[in-house]
């Protein structure tokens, strides 16, 4: 990366540019599944992966607290998947290529600080994501040669900062995504899961997260812990909360039309919050709690996975004693109330296997340890 400043009518200018090439090599076979137990060979492939990107972006002070931002990349694509053994089709060898078109992506952002803790800012960029190597070549061995990238482009506005004396944290944004060629999956008959573009969609939405300290513990105990590198002592209250209205645009698969329908596998409300507790001896209490609405598992919106609560905690003793060795002495409880709910749902399934059940109740205890110089 290379980066470089200078003045501009007075102003600071800050210019920055690079680029990465990755190189990527996969030997993927692919053998019989005999109840769990590998049987013959099926495909034996080569793959490799070319992918590259250079990009440069500006950031310039204005005037009355704005800052000015505008950037691209310019990105590639190739993958070269080379079937060495194939049982149905002896011996099999053969070349797929596939390369994706160069994409330039743009991004603009403006943002104003309200108050030297506060900010505000607005952004708009462009950019496409490629299918993936799962995707391109699912587990089946088929070679997906028509699927498409997405290429989207987004819209944000958000605010930022430390309040009531930089006791709270805040992090907020409202956003318009209108992503083209979607990917969408379904599985078949052997449960395989397939990908197709979708046409397009339109992802709206709100993103929020706080965190604030409700008690913070003082005196020499806390003084001593905080200098040796512990947790902060008191309590801290947090959450992250997701609304998620997102929608199929113009959708039309198998002679059926969803357009204006729930995106598939998409919650549109999610939560997290819990309590971080330390004390000053080391004692530290962790409880959490996570929330999913219920999410379409069809493209018809037909079938549904039903919402849920859970709760987890997780306790401990954390403290660096002879001066360098930093011990952690914990235990904790996944899913407190042994809720019953699906988790990893496939999407589009065949015959209406949508459902992947989650852990139960579980525990778990540990002691890590770290030398610190």
């Amino acid at each position: 990366m290379v980066r470089y400043r200078t003045a501009l009518v007075g102003r600071t200018l800050r210019l920055q540019g690079g680029g990465e090439v990755q190189s990527g090599f996969e030997d993927s076979r692919n053998y019989q599944n005999r109840a769990g137990t590998p049987g013959t060979l099926r495909y034996d492939d080569e793959i490799r992966t070319a992918t590259g990107f250079v990009f440069a972006q500006a950031d310039y002070e204005l005037p009355a607290g704005f800052l000015l931002t505008a950037g691209a990349s310019y990105n590639r694509l190739r993958y070269r998947i080379t079937r060495v053994s194939d049982a149905a089709t002896q011996p099999g060898n053969y070349r797929f290529q596939r390369d994706f078109r160069p994409q330039v992506s743009p991004r603009v952002a403006l943002l104003k600080e309200l108050t030297p803790l506060i900010s505000a800012y607005a952004n708009v960029s462009s950019g496409f994501s490629p299918p993936t190597e799962e995707e391109i070549r699912p587990s089946d061995g088929s070679l997906n040669r028509g699927l498409q990238a997405e290429r989207g482009t987004s819209y944000e506005l958000g605010a930022r900062g430390k309040m009531l004396h930089q006791r709270i944290l805040f992090d907020m944004a409202v956003y318009d995504f209108r992503l083209r060629q979607t990917i969408v999956t379904r599985s078949d008959e052997q449960g395989t899961q397939l990908f197709a573009n979708s046409g397009n969609t339109r992802q709206r939405g709100l993103e929020a997260a706080i965190s604030g300290w409700l008690w913070q513990q003082t005196g020499t105990l806390a003084a001593s812990a905080t200098a040796l590198g512990q947790v902060q002592s008191g309590l801290r209250a947090w959450a992250s909360y997701a609304y998620n209205h997102y929608r199929f645009g113009s959708y039309e698969s198998g002679g059926n039309n969803y357009s204006g329908n729930r995106l598939t596998g998409t919650a549109p409300h999610t939560l997290s919050a819990g309590l971080d507790f330390s004390e000053s001896l080391g004692f530290y209490l962790n409880p959490t709690v996570n929330h999913q609405a219920r999410i379409p598992l069809t493209d018809a919106n037909t079938q549904y996975a039903a919402g849920y609560w859970t709760f987890g905690t997780r306790a401990g003793w954390r403290r660096t004693v002879l001066g360098h060795l930093a011990l952690d002495v914990f235990g904790g409880v996944e899913n407190v109330t042994d809720r019953r709910y699906s988790l990893g749902n496939d999407l589009n399934a065949f015959g209406g296997r949508y459902f992947q059940p989650a852990p139960g109740r579980s525990g778990y205890a540990g002691v890590q340890a770290g030398w610190k110089w």
